[in-house]
């Protein structure tokens, strides 16, 4: 006779009820095994895998290697002038996050914990770790490491370090590289062309694209600081606290890895939420601002813009947030700021999206001469209202198509996209004020030489006569 299958056996722990039956393990699962368990594949069991089923090892490659859906690019200075633009570069510190969130699921993110010193043994011929240094984590501190540490401290690792190592490096060299546009992924393969072979890594990569990112970036982000005075809760469509928090909170971020973080940026986050329509939200901001300036509350930055979301909320959700939608108005301090491209120095356009070939000259002409208006140190660097430009034809760009010079009352007149109004010269033409003094000086020399010559002549003549 068959002796029938015996029941599942219900543990008597009084909490497996909780684990659908089961007794709880007796020891608490640390970070490592809860990860492992998770991971398709352990990077330790790759080379299993690569042996025993490479077409699930080749599949594994394949999906470490995909790129976010969101990609890194080169940000120009002029496309801060906008709200949304702002929020293109506060989105890069959402993007490294869901990078690096991403290569950890993957297993590929432990290499962007790099040594933190090296010192080069002679008896090797090799840079090497100092044993009694610590780490580097380069997703937080890759604005304080230089590019010839991050290449000396991965190419150690890759030819010393276990084989899902190079694994790594490669897999997340790709991934990244995949993340990139074109314009900036070229850029990166262009810095590591002559490079040794084992520097050219994930890390490596990660490095120089944030590199290049932010060296558009001191420039961008001293953009961002000077806006960040100018910032109104109007400025987020109904007054949206939510949104305002990301975005300062992710700028707050990048400002502090790049140490750029202005000393009153408290100040300007609580004038910002001051400037809300909202009548108790403004008491609630006022109040604590002046906690924190008398000290009896010690918040962080995150901390007190996740309270003020907070607040927010229970205001929205019961129906007493007053803000009317701003999506329409045009008095907005961003949406009232003037578009110009930097490529070109024509209206309404930002250079991504210019039709004229690149010119890197013209480009860094006009960034210089936009950071020294003073008009735009002032926050006065605005787009005329309709009424205001009716006043003014002068100021009244050419629209798509239409040519950059006219003649009104027999006079020439030229659009300067600079200047912002027609004038006596085009935008090619336009000269700062440095170079007009210059010219100006060269021309008073070049009269007085004259006149001096000519005093010389007729004196001559008078005597000869």
């Amino acid at each position: 006779m068959t002796t029938p299958p015996s029941s599942p056996r219900v543990s008597t722990n009084p909490l497996a009820k909780f684990l659908n039956g089961n007794a709880p393990k007796s020891a608490k699962r640390n970070d490592s095994q809860l990860e492992s368990i998770v991971l398709s594949c352990a990077k330790e069991d790759r080379e299993k895998l690569k042996t025993g089923n490479l077409k699930s090892y080749l599949q594994l490659k394949s999906d470490a290697e995909k790129g976010l859906t969101t990609k890194f690019k080169f940000f120009q200075v002029l496309d801060l002038m906008n709200i949304e633009s702002m929020n293109e570069i506060s989105g890069i510190v959402a993007n490294t996050t869901e990078l690096f969130r991403q290569m950890k699921d993957r297993s590929i993110d432990d290499v962007f914990t790099i040594p933190e010193r090296m010192v080069y043994d002679d008896s090797s011929d090799e840079w090497v770790p100092v044993a009694s240094g610590g780490f580097i984590s380069l997703k937080k501190n890759y604005s304080e490491v230089t590019e010839v540490h991050v290449k000396r401290a991965v190419a150690w690792m890759q030819c010393y370090g276990p084989s899902y190592y190079v694994e790594n490096m490669s897999w997340s060299k790709n991934m990244i590289l995949n993340s990139c546009t074109d314009d900036l992924k070229n850029k990166i393969l262009e810095d590591m062309e002559h490079w040794d072979e084992a520097e050219k890594t994930g890390p490596a990569c990660f490095y120089l694209m944030m590199k290049h990112i932010l060296s558009t970036s001191n420039e961008a982000l001293r953009g961002v600081t000077a806006n960040l005075e100018k910032l109104k809760l109007t400025d987020f469509d109904g007054e949206n606290v939510k949104k305002a928090c990301t975005f300062l909170l992710n700028v707050h971020t990048l400002l502090k890895d790049n140490n750029m973080v202005p000393k009153d940026f408290n100040d300007m986050v609580f004038d910002m939420f001051k400037s809300t329509t909202c009548a108790e939200f403004k008491s609630k901001v006022t109040s604590m601002q002046e906690n924190l300036e008398e000290g009896l509350v010690k918040y962080t930055v995150p901390e007190y813009l996740k309270k003020l979301e907070v607040y927010y909320t229970t205001k929205l959700g019961s129906g007493k947030w007053t803000a009317k939608s701003t999506k329409k108005d045009q008095n907005s301090s961003f949406a009232a700021r003037r578009i110009i491209c930097l490529n070109c120095g024509e209206p309404n356009h930002m250079v991504k999206d210019c039709d004229q070939p690149i010119d890197p000259a013209a480009i860094a002409r006009r960034k210089k001469e936009i950071f020294k208006n003073p008009d735009y140190k002032r926050g006065n660097y605005k787009k005329e209202s309709s009424d205001d430009a009716a006043k003014d034809l002068n100021k009244q760009p050419p629209k798509s198509g239409e040519t950059h010079e006219k003649t009104v009352n027999g006079k020439t007149l030229k659009w300067c996209g600079i200047c912002g109004r027609w004038g006596n010269h085009s935008t090619s033409e336009h000269k700062s004020k440095e170079e007009l003094e210059s010219d100006k000086l060269k021309k008073t020399k070049t009269v007085t030489v004259d006149e001096s010559a000519n005093s010389v002549h007729l004196g001559a003549t008078a005597l000869n006569f």
